[in-house]
């Protein structure tokens, strides 16, 4: 059976998750089916979707309709080759699992928004409609997932016995490197509303990633940093590297774990165990409101030993890269910006902030889908997203660049000053949206209609979003307005 063959066979499970939800149930039909494999939607390669006749999507909804993070770029990939063609380039067929909960107003938004997509790109859906998971009912997103496989089931081939096969995600496009770490310097820490916010450079010497575009990102793949022997406490000595190499110990686990954890429990606690394993609106008040990770949960059910290592681990997150915009400083050297509030550390924020000079890191790396032909360039971005513009400043030198970059405070989480963007072509506006309590769309609108010869004719920039996806569309009315007719973005959101 050659390649192509064995592809035809075989259906990609694609899924966006912002929780991992969506990557648990990913997960689960491999477990379960022998002609299936899983993917992060942001990780499949649009020129490979034609090769599978049938494809499986399982995404959630995040913020205000929008993709998680791990899907938006897919997304805004899709949205931007419907822009720019009227052909239907895509033949496959598909069907779509959208989690959400019933009570937000975006209700599986993203999931039927993506379905809407796929169609009008010439894909077939395999059903009428796309199927909802409502985390509001009685088993929440379980009772949506089994009437899903049930509605396709003659799409999957059912293993003879269950097996827990080695999970991996195909992964086209890229590229792996031994990074060097040269830095990782605190640039800002301040405090608003009772939180605290920081932010950090990462300095990186890759010397064979010669092939670097701007938009390029980095995938690093976080550890955990919980001391290993807090696992030899609970887990059979042959199973603690495995389970410490490979699955994500600061995560919420899943529902299901509380089934096998029940021959685990003390018998004093067995029956509540029990209650929450029946009762998914018990586990949502226990773990998820708290936030309680796998340790929390043993602690409190006086569990000392778990017997059944493989089944616990069906129901953990595994460890998945988590990918960086990144800037291109001189040859062999680059420069990731990461922030996050303190008070959220989870596994890739505790890993990266303990990174120090002389570590070695296993990257991996994924090539920009941006195009730069034009000679002018006009970005909006906020935050870290300041990331690409930078990086675009520093890569083409003499095209006129046009830069509206968006932060809280002039004083305290700027990142302009570690930036090249200072030649007669580059120009850039900072937005203080609480200080000047001004966005950069509006600050845009705003120097536009007071001085249209900036933007002479719009047709000859290309117009270049990142942030999150809410600037996205936020610029695209801003540019509607202004120019009386859509206008083709670019978009690096999340």
């Amino acid at each position: 059976m050659t390649d192509s063959d064995v592809k035809r066979t075989m259906i990609p499970v694609l899924y966006a998750s912002q929780t991992g939800n969506s990557e648990y149930l990913a997960r689960n039909m491999l477990t379960k089916y022998s002609n299936v494999f899983v993917s992060e939607l942001d990780q499949f390669d649009l020129l490979q979707l034609n090769k599978y006749p049938f494809i499986v999507f399982i995404v959630s909804t995040h913020g205000e309709g929008d993709p998680p993070f791990n899907g938006t770029s897919f997304y805004d990939h899709l949205s931007g080759l419907a822009e720019i063609t009227k052909k239907k380039p895509f033949d496959f067929t598909f069907c779509c699992l959208a989690l959400g909960d019933s009570s937000y107003r975006h209700f599986c938004k993203f999931g039927m928004d993506l379905s809407k997509l796929l169609v009008s790109l010439g894909c077939k859906m395999n059903c009428d409609s796309v199927h909802c998971a409502d985390q509001m009912d009685e088993h929440g997103f379980y009772d949506g997932f089994n009437n899903f496989i049930e509605k396709h089931r003659n799409q999957f081939v059912e293993r003879v016995e269950i097996t827990l096969p080695k999970y991996k995600d195909e992964k086209p496009d890229k590229n792996n490197f031994q990074a060097t770490v040269i830095s990782n310097n605190l640039l800002y820490e301040y405090t608003e509303t009772g939180k605290n916010y920081v932010a950090y450079e990462l300095l990186l010497e890759i010397p064979e990633y010669t092939t670097f575009k701007p938009g390029d990102c980095i995938g690093i793949l976080p550890k955990n940093t919980i001391s290993k022997e807090t696992l030899f406490k609970y887990v059979l000595s042959k199973d603690v590297d495995h389970f410490y190499d490979h699955f994500d110990l600061y995560s919420m686990p899943h529902w299901k774990l509380f089934n096998s954890l029940i021959s685990d429990g003390d018998k004093i606690y067995q029956d509540k165990i029990a209650e929450i394993a029946a009762d998914y609106d018990l586990y949502l008040d226990y773990v998820i409101e708290n936030r309680k990770n796998l340790f929390d949960i043993l602690d409190d059910l006086r569990i000392t030993q778990i017997t059944n290592t493989p089944e616990i681990t069906q129901h953990i997150n595994q460890i998945s890269p988590r990918y960086f915009s990144v800037s291109k400083l001189s040859s062999g050297y680059f420069s990731i910006l990461y922030n996050f509030p303190v008070d959220k550390l989870g596994l890739a924020t505790q890993y990266m902030k303990e990174l120090k000079s002389t570590n070695l890191l296993q990257i991996t790396t994924t090539k920009s889908r941006l195009f730069f032909d034009n000679q002018k360039l006009l970005f909006f971005c906020t935050g870290t997203g300041f990331t690409l513009p930078r990086s675009a400043a520093e890569f083409f030198p003499n095209k006129e660049i046009l830069v509206y970059y968006g932060h809280r405070h002039h004083n305290q989480d700027c990142l302009f000053k570690l930036s090249s963007i200072s030649s007669n072509h580059h120009r850039i506006t900072c937005v203080a949206s609480r200080d000047d309590n001004l966005y950069v769309q509006d600050k845009f609108y705003n120097d536009i209609t007071q001085s249209p010869e900036m933007i002479s004719n719009i047709d000859e920039w290309l117009i270049f979003v990142s942030g999150n996806t809410r600037l996205n569309k936020e610029v695209r009315k801003v540019l509607l307005k202004l120019f009386k007719k859509s206008v083709p973005i670019q978009s690096e959101t999340w």
